[in-house]
């Protein structure tokens, strides 16, 4: 993990510096291309107006990754934290010991009528029509 950290970090590093060297080349290259003192001096006030731009995109860019990575190193503390939770409850909760599955149980044909009326009596409820509307033709228990 700390790997992938180092790898991230020098991403940004490296994201930041070619945003303010292509900020600074970008600048010079202006300069070099200026002949007279009309342009030199435009182009004295453009490079102050650019400055606070280039300023302002690494601070940003700064902040973005700075965040990112703390939202990384946080998830990896909150995982470690849960992880070591875990198998600390796995440790100290007895096994639940196996049971078998319930048998089926036979109803009598009477309590069998019964189950069957409650149920067509719950279906006509819910479509809005009489009980004596539904037959049912089969009852299987799931």
């Amino acid at each position: 993990m700390s790997r992938k950290i180092i790898a991230f970090l020098l991403a940004a590093i490296v994201l930041f510096a070619v945003c303010a060297f292509g900020a600074s080349c970008a600048d010079a290259a202006v300069s070099e291309d200026a002949q007279s003192a009309e342009i030199a001096v435009e182009q004295t006030a453009i490079e102050s107006k650019d400055q606070p731009i280039a300023l302002v995109i690494g601070m940003g860019l700064g902040v973005v990754f700075f965040g990112l990575i703390c939202i990384v190193v946080l998830s990896m503390i909150m995982s470690a934290i849960v992880r070591a939770v875990e198998k600390k409850t796995a440790k100290d909760a007895p096994e639940a010991p196996q049971t078998a599955a319930p048998a089926a149980v036979d109803l009598s044909p009477e309590k069998r009528r019964e189950i069957i009326a409650a149920v067509s009596a719950v279906i006509a409820e819910e479509l809005g029509t009489d009980v004596s509307a539904i037959r049912v033709t089969s009852f299987k228990k799931v």
